[in-house]
């Protein structure tokens, strides 16, 4: 609408003499004003010292380039490196990988073991949430690969510790391997996939073997061994047609085993942690007065209709990946 559409415009207000700049800005950085010596001048005049004092403020806010123009893909490429680069340890490469992993039989290889933790006040949310029991994700890797302990800020979990290390050499199989393979890509394709189309990860031992590496992510315990056992459940799990998962939540659904994670079908991208019942259903009011109910929310919002008798869960969405 017209409306809307000016909320994304700057705004002269001849009454005030300021300039009202678009909506997604910060309240501190939107409203320009000149000084009282400057509030006689012309109509025109006025116009263009509050435009050009706008341009000033965005610049000293990083928003505009040096040319007081919007920033283009190579200065916000700029702006990243800047912040980005003194936090990244410098890794020296090695060498292509020229070893073998276990191929098939009996066939055994003896390979590095890492484990990889993220620490942060959401992840420990989670961990608690979820009854974790301390598990980690681990790195299993034929060539050594360098050890990190870093701090990054990130925007919606805040700060976050990330380390990888070595925790000893392990001794793996043909079977092993290929498992390994198999849960690297259920991971991958849960949370990293495309969203925007139908593209998965598919492991490729050439593709991966060029790179200074040859690795797989593991699922480790509390002791910091692999998980085979938890590690073929998932991959059994991830690998269930679309019909089996709505089976399977349908009847966890009058189980008590919560919380648990879950995707509704409307958006199976997004993952969320589901606490049971609260013992409401989508005739209950919507919390933004525009929607009736939930379900005319889920109608007109999502394309998807819902019975009014349809229970609802209390959940909370897992934190949000870069897309």
């Amino acid at each position: 609408s017209k409306q809307r559409f000016k909320a994304l415009m700057p705004i002269y207000d001849d009454e005030a003499r300021s300039l009202i700049l678009p909506s997604h800005l910060p309240l501190h950085v939107r409203h320009v004003q000149l000084p009282p010596e400057y509030q006689q001048a012309g109509k025109k005049r006025i116009q263009s010292l509050l435009a050009l004092a706008a341009c000033v403020r965005l610049h000293h806010h990083g928003l505009l380039n040096e040319r007081l123009l919007p920033l283009e893909r190579q200065d916000l490429h700029d702006k990243v490196m800047k912040v980005a680069l003194p936090t990244v340890p410098i890794i020296t490469p090695s060498k292509p990988c020229t070893d073998a992993p276990p191929r098939a039989g009996n066939d055994s290889k003896t390979m590095y073991l890492y484990r990889l933790e993220q620490v942060g006040e959401m992840f420990e949310q989670h961990e608690e949430a979820l009854g974790g029991r301390k598990r980690k994700m681990g790195i299993l890797s034929i060539t050594p690969v360098p050890q990190i302990d870093i701090c990054l800020e990130h925007e919606s979990l805040g700060d976050v510790s990330v380390s990888i290390s070595e925790v000893a050499k392990v001794v793996v199989l043909a079977d092993q391997w290929s498992q390994s393979k198999d849960f690297f890509a259920a991971t991958m394709n849960a949370r990293w996939r495309r969203r925007t189309s139908h593209t998965h990860f598919e492991y490729s031992e050439e593709a991966v073997g060029a790179k200074p590496s040859l690795y797989a992510l593991v699922a480790l315990n509390y002791n910091d061994k692999i998980d085979w056992d938890r590690m073929r459940v998932v991959i059994r799990e991830y690998n269930r047609t679309e019909e089996e998962r709505i089976d399977v939540a349908q009847r966890w659904s009058d189980e008590t085993n919560w919380p648990r994670l879950c995707a509704p079908r409307y958006d199976p991208n997004v993952t969320y942690i589901c606490y049971g019942d609260s013992f409401k259903t989508c005739r209950e009011p919507f919390p933004n007065p525009d929607f009736v109910s939930y379900g005319d929310y889920m109608l007109r919002k999502r394309s998807f209709r819902v019975e009014t008798t349809c229970p609802l869960y209390n959940a909370q969405q897992l934190w949000k990946l870069p897309r």
